[in-house]
């Protein structure tokens, strides 16, 4: 992506609106390549102090001119943060979530590049779609190379999925939420009901409630709970598979892989892992978050006009 003219890796996070890039005064010891006003080609700086509420980073509120893979949009505004990124890889985070009308406090400022980009007619359409692939979690040891991820800007790229695309309307205001029907392990229906999901391009795996997470975790065979985490033999093989609007979607079983260990005083054997299938704290209710753990078999639509989600089965990726 190029802001201001300066290329940057940027990650994409469906679940928040906001957008933010590292800015050149950061000085800690694992800052990114750094966005400088000095050698951009189009900036403005707002003068105004910005605390994003949802990545919790401060920065100054700037706008450039960007170009997402050569769809261009003049003064984008986002949060050009003082410290590091932080755990994502790259120089930022766009957030793409389910609101974006949540500008920052100037005037007719909005933090979605989606947005500007559809307002400033360089799309023809208020969504976007994207073919995730699998990407190796960073503590995972297992030298997988992280498969490209397709962001289709505006418009449905046919070629990226099989069979029909299923489109769910969303029921949160903020976030791209939407009905669970079940979840079924190597065959058997767990009979959840009422479960809400959230599309979260932002989390690597699968949160959900504790009590929801050690149910599904107990049907895959060998599973242990240490130290509060369930872990599984690396070579077992599970199918597991949710169920949305009487559509099953399988999760590929590398994908519920979310490390590798070697023996220790307080580790598994050789040879296990731990599961991609998170269960939050104690007092976490909400809505599950279907992070990459499940986007990797799925092409998924977010349509910001008629406030739907689509999903279908990724197609086979090119060799």
């Amino acid at each position: 992506m190029e802001i201001g003219g300066q290329t940057f890796d940027i990650i994409i996070d469906t679940l928040v609106p906001t957008f933010y890039v590292q800015g050149d005064s950061c000085r800690g010891e694992f800052c990114a390549p750094s966005f400088n006003p000095s050698n951009a080609t189009s900036f403005y700086d707002s003068g105004k102090r910005y605390d994003d509420p949802y990545y919790l980073k401060s920065g100054e509120i700037v706008a450039s001119d960007i170009n997402i893979s050569g769809e261009k949009a003049k003064k984008v505004f986002f949060n050009l943060i003082d410290t590091e990124v932080g755990i994502y890889p790259g120089s930022g985070v766009i957030g793409m979530g389910h609101n974006p009308s949540q500008g920052y406090p100037i005037t007719n400022s909005t933090p979605n590049p989606i947005i500007a980009l559809y307002q400033q007619k360089a799309i023809k359409k208020k969504l976007y779609s994207l073919y995730l692939g699998s990407i190796p979690n960073p503590i995972r040891d297992d030298n997988i190379t992280a498969e490209k991820s397709l962001l289709t800007l505006g418009e449905i790229d046919k070629t990226l999925y099989t069979g029909n695309i299923k489109y769910f309307s969303v029921k949160d205001k903020d976030f791209w939420e939407i009905d669970l029907d079940d979840v079924i392990v190597n065959g058997k229906k767990l009979g959840f009901k009422g479960r809400k999901i959230i599309i979260d391009t932002g989390f690597p795996n699968i949160l959900m409630p504790s009590k929801d997470s050690t149910m599904v975790n107990k049907l895959i065979p060998e599973a242990k709970l240490l130290n509060g985490d369930y872990m599984f033999p690396c070579n077992t093989n599970v199918t597991v598979i949710f169920v949305i609007g009487g559509v099953k979607f399988k999760i590929k079983t590398k994908d519920l892989i979310n490390g590798y260990f070697t023996s220790g005083p307080e580790l598994p054997p050789d040879g296990w892992c731990m599961s991609a299938i998170y269960g939050g704290a104690a007092d976490f209710k909400g809505p599950w978050h279907l992070g990459s753990t499940f986007l990797s078999s799925i092409y998924a639509v977010f349509d910001y006009e008629k406030s739907k989600v689509g999903l279908a089965h990724a197609a086979p990726r090119k060799k």
